[in-house]
């Protein structure tokens, strides 16, 4: 069943009317069609385009209703090259981030100097890429924020949506630059094994994870202190 892979309720879905929308075999044929072409972009989108249509099939438009945010979730989850179109557009977050990781080692007391996406300290020049600004991990982060609304129904609150979203491009962004420094001061001191460590190796994993940690704790922050929460409760007690 469906909701097997994107989180339906069983008995929500089986509810349902069962209701043939003719979209649903044109997106089964399109999926099939993406997925015989054997080319990798293809093969990838046809997996959310057969389940949208299979809901489209099964259910109707009811169906899709419910199983729309999960499918979005899915689709966002599909590798694509979206990301690597972005990233000419990229270059003002790489110099923000070089800058503010600059200034920080300034403040330090080293010797740095920035010239737009590069950094140096005591000569030794680093380049914040793309990716090494975090255009994966802010991707990934805003695609925790989406599912922790998800899990914990608050797509229904719009001060929440708008806070989680916006904090978790704040984290994102703070820790690429604590990242991008601690990488800079590593290569200009000749620390090498200490910046493989954190660039290559299981280091970035952990500061991806810390990272994804802090969203969920910010989560339970605006649980406490969000004054929306507090009414909405009353009402459903009422």
């Amino acid at each position: 069943m469906l909701f097997i892979f994107v989180g339906c309720s069983e008995k929500k879905w089986l509810r349902l009317e069962n209701h043939s929308h003719p979209l649903g075999a044109i997106l089964l044929l399109v999926g099939a069609g993406f997925y015989l072409t054997g080319t990798v972009e293809f093969v990838n989108l046809s997996f959310p385009i057969l389940l949208t249509g299979w809901c489209l099939w099964s259910k109707g438009i009811p169906g899709l209703k419910l199983q729309g945010f999960a499918l979005l979730l899915v689709l966002l989850a599909t590798p694509n090259s979206v990301p690597y179109l972005i990233t000419p557009y990229t270059l003002p977050l790489q110099k923000f981030i070089a800058g503010a990781a600059g200034f920080i080692l300034m403040q330090l007391g080293f010797n740095v100097t920035v010239d737009g996406i590069y950094l140096a300290v005591d000569g030794k020049l680093v380049e914040v890429a793309p990716y090494c600004a975090g255009l994966k991990m802010l991707f990934t982060s805003l695609y925790v924020a989406l599912m922790l609304l998800h899990w914990t129904e608050n797509l229904n609150n719009k001060n929440k949506i708008v806070l989680l979203l916006g904090g978790s491009v704040v984290i994102s962004i703070g820790a690429n630059i604590v990242r991008n420094t601690l990488l800079t001061f590593f290569h200009g001191k000749g620390y090498n094994s200490l910046f493989v460590w954190l660039h290559d190796s299981w280091g970035g994993d952990l500061y991806s994870a810390l990272m994804l940690g802090a969203i969920v704790f910010y989560l339970k922050f605006l649980d406490k202190y969000d004054p929306q929460i507090e009414p909405e409760t009353t009402r459903q007690l009422d």
